[in-house]
């Protein structure tokens, strides 16, 4: 028997697999992408334009969306991956140029402790901790506020930092925004 993981989309629950809705999500967030990516003018007129056209809230349900398949045994781990990307975007980068800004704060708290989960039980795969070294490389701030999540405030204490994974370009194709970010460093090889 498959496990489901539970959608809310746009005030409907759907229950659907794990890997079906995280197919949908990678193809909301590639729509979102070229919509950010399209956009002219000054930072100010961006911010305005993405609200306008709904791309904050469409990537706040997307985000809530990754946090409902966080218990999936199929897509749980590249759920937990794209939405603590998307919960470490926000804090640093400028929301006009991600598309990304004002996510639930229950969505995140789940993320959050999903993560603590994982690491706490051994769980992490070495994909996500490279990404989770880089990205309290670039905000440690952020996490290391995090105590009250011992696996997390550990993890932080422990963490390598200073050194730019190694990784294959091709290993974040079609990712969603995750994806992109890291298909764009200069380190990556090919």
């Amino acid at each position: 028997m498959t496990r489901l993981c539970e959608v809310v989309s746009r005030g409907m629950s759907i229950s659907r697999s794990g890997e079906e809705v995280i197919r949908n999500l990678t193809a909301r967030e590639r729509r979102l992408i070229a919509q950010v990516n399209s956009l002219q003018g000054t930072m100010e007129e961006k911010e305005e334009q993405l609200a306008q056209l709904g791309v904050f809230t469409e990537y706040s349900n997307i985000h809530r969306d990754y946090a409902a398949c966080l218990s999936d045994p199929q897509s749980g781990m590249e759920a937990l991956k794209r939405a603590l990307f998307i919960q470490w975007i926000v804090l640093t980068e400028p929301s006009c140029f991600t598309g990304i800004g004002g996510l639930d704060p229950d969505s995140q708290r789940r993320v959050l402790e999903a993560l603590d989960t994982v690491l706490r039980d051994d769980r992490a795969d070495s994909e996500l901790i490279m990404l989770l070294d880089w990205y309290i490389r670039i905000a440690d701030w952020y996490f290391e506020r995090l105590e009250e999540y011992p696996a997390i405030s550990r993890f932080v204490r422990q963490s390598r930092g200073g050194t730019p994974p190694a990784y294959k370009r091709s290993q974040f194709e079609d990712r969603g925004a995750m994806g992109e970010y890291w298909r764009s460093l200069n380190f990556a090889e090919e």
